[in-house]
């Protein structure tokens, strides 16, 4: 089972049955940091990207497996969709930037899609 919790945070609990801070160096801190910055790289390149012009939602795609990390960012385009923040044209199958979206957006950490056409 993958923990999300800093393992040295986890040992000072279990050792002094104190919770401790997390220590920014295991590696759980540094995936979680990793997940923080790639976040904040996708919001970047989405409100520089899609606030002109409209773009192909499949072009999109592929350009965001290629050059992020595929399936997390791939769901962070699919949330943007369900949040509203992008729009979808079902018609075109184009993407167009509804509003800049704040780099402190939450992203959830999982999300089920169900899209109909």
């Amino acid at each position: 089972m993958e923990t999300t919790i800093c393992r040295i945070r986890t040992l000072n609990w279990y050792f002094e049955n104190e919770k401790g801070e997390t220590c920014g160096r295991c590696d759980v801190c540094k995936n979680i940091n990793s997940c923080k910055t790639t976040q904040s790289k996708f919001i970047e390149f989405i409100n520089k990207n899609l606030s002109k012009n409209p773009v192909n939602l499949f072009s999109l795609e592929g350009y965001v497996a290629q050059n992020f990390e595929k399936y997390s960012s791939l769901d962070y385009l699919y949330q943007l969709i369900i949040d509203n923040k992008i729009n979808y044209d079902r018609k075109d199958h184009t993407v167009t930037l509804n509003e800049s979206i704040d780099e402190k957006y939450e992203f959830q950490e999982t999300i089920e899609i169900t899209m109909t056409f």
